[in-house]
């Protein structure tokens, strides 16, 4: 846990420190990353991330990117994703210190994310193409439904479930 953050790095609430020249703290799912500019660090457009790759490497040399801002590239998916999931902060950062000690790894997750909302459970998996697809179930009848996408090859990409945690799992 942080007690604190001066200009010579972290306070811990344990009574610890970790000496930093440079601390950044990010909230939120919309990248602030103007103070970027001039640095040569490329950010997407498209998402506003910090153009990655697979292995979390940046456009400049030594320098990795994970979490929310970063629009890494997905050899999954053949583009570059920016997700804002507590996953990718709890996962990619391990393949960018791998990266960083000279042997890289690949992050390439399927996003998925699920909740409880007035009763229903809901889950979702993958990216969602130009329109469903295949659909399971009808959205009023209280057995639940389920919606996929699929790419132009017939594979599946996307999975929205209603109650059907059976179809969730297939997926």
């Amino acid at each position: 846990a942080v007690a604190g953050v001066d200009s010579r790095g972290v306070g811990l609430a344990g009574g610890g420190r970790v000496d930093a020249d440079v601390v950044v703290e990010a909230v939120g799912v919309r990248p602030q990353l103007d103070w970027l500019a001039g640095s040569g660090i490329e950010v997407d457009p498209a998402s506003g991330g910090v153009v990655v790759d697979e292995a979390a490497r940046s456009t400049l040399p030594g320098v990795v990117a994970v979490g929310d801002c970063a629009a890494r590239w997905s050899p999954r998916t053949g583009r570059r994703v920016r997700t804002e999931h507590w996953d990718d902060a709890l996962r990619a950062p391990t393949v960018a210190a791998a990266t960083l000690l000279g042997t890289p790894a690949v992050y390439d997750p399927v996003p998925y994310v699920w909740s409880e909302q007035f009763g229903r459970y809901l889950q979702w998996v993958g990216w969602r193409s130009d329109g469903p697809a295949v659909r399971r179930g009808d959205p009023a009848a209280p057995t639940g439904w389920a919606a996929g996408w699929l790419d132009s090859a017939g594979r599946l990409t996307g999975l929205l479930t209603v109650d059907r945690q059976k179809d969730a799992m297939q997926a």
